[in-house]
């Protein structure tokens, strides 16, 4: 889909593309996974792939973020693909001017995003 592609991991805090992203970086030491970009045409989007095997998508609630998820992924990538998106507007992920923070604004970046060749073997 035109405008949507995943982008290489990356270690430290977000990358900011526009000035949408966020003004802070988790600690390294509390967050220690490699972050994965996806552009979608609402904004970009935060997540990380955390180990091999069977995959687990953990989706975080309002108002949360992937860092929710960091004691499970640890406990987890041993043994299970952990992917944690963060939705736009939270955690990592642009925080796109005038984007509605609620269900009806998601599929269109999260359809994108799970169809996308974010998809590892």
């Amino acid at each position: 889909m035109k405008g949507c592609q995943p982008t290489e991991p990356s270690r430290g805090g977000p990358i900011e593309a526009d000035g949408n992203g966020p003004d802070f970086a988790p600690s390294a030491q509390l967050y220690p996974f490699d972050s994965r970009w996806f552009d979608s045409s609402a904004g970009r989007l935060h997540y990380v792939d955390e180990g091999r095997g069977p995959a687990i998508l953990m989706c975080h609630g309002n108002p949360t973020w992937s860092f929710l998820y960091r004691q499970l992924i640890r406990t987890l990538q041993g043994t299970f693909r952990c992917i944690a998106v963060d939705y736009l507007g939270f955690g990592l992920s642009d925080r796109p001017p005038g984007y509605g923070y609620r269900r009806p604004s998601m599929p269109g970046w999260s359809a994108s995003w799970c169809g996308s060749s974010t998809s590892r073997s």
